[in-house]
């Protein structure tokens, strides 16, 4: 599965390189934690699409076609899913703690977006922090970061 989104991805490096690998998992694991978050209020609309797009591009350097590609795979992932482990046993594996304080800033940018910070949002950052073993101080850090934007 995670073979045909790198083939369609197609990043500068080739594809069976390690940290190319690593980098489309740790992508995709970020893609669908943070559509977790857009949809955790059952409101999943266009202005939390366009920070989720920005962050995305930002932080994967993708071109608009490698992004809607991701984008699609993480929703459906995402969809799939029947817990978080999956996504953020992936980025436990691959991620330093500062690029977990990036993703859980990420979110809260996400969560943010609509004007309003729903308490299901809120509740699954929580629980996403928690699952990455960020500590509770970091995730205060990264809502702050977010907020002051």
């Amino acid at each position: 599965m995670f073979e045909k989104l790198f083939s369609m991805l197609k990043l500068d490096e080739p594809a069976n390189s390690a940290e190319n690998t690593e980098t489309h998992t740790w992508a995709l694991a970020a893609a669908a934690l943070m559509i977790e978050v857009a949809t955790a209020d059952q409101d999943f609309d266009n202005t939390e699409l366009d920070a989720l797009l920005a962050i995305l591009s930002s932080e994967f350097n993708l071109t608009p076609e490698q992004l809607n590609t991701l984008v699609t795979n993480a929703k459906k992932q995402s969809s799939d899913a029947t817990s978080l482990f999956q996504f953020t046993r992936q980025v436990n594996d691959s991620c330093t703690h500062e690029e977990k304080f990036r993703l859980v800033t990420g979110m809260w940018k996400v969560a943010y977006a609509d004007g309003a910070v729903d308490k299901y949002e809120e509740h699954i950052i929580r629980r996403i922090s928690d699952l990455m073993h960020l500590p509770h101080s970091q995730y205060i850090r990264a809502k702050q970061e977010a907020r002051n934007l």
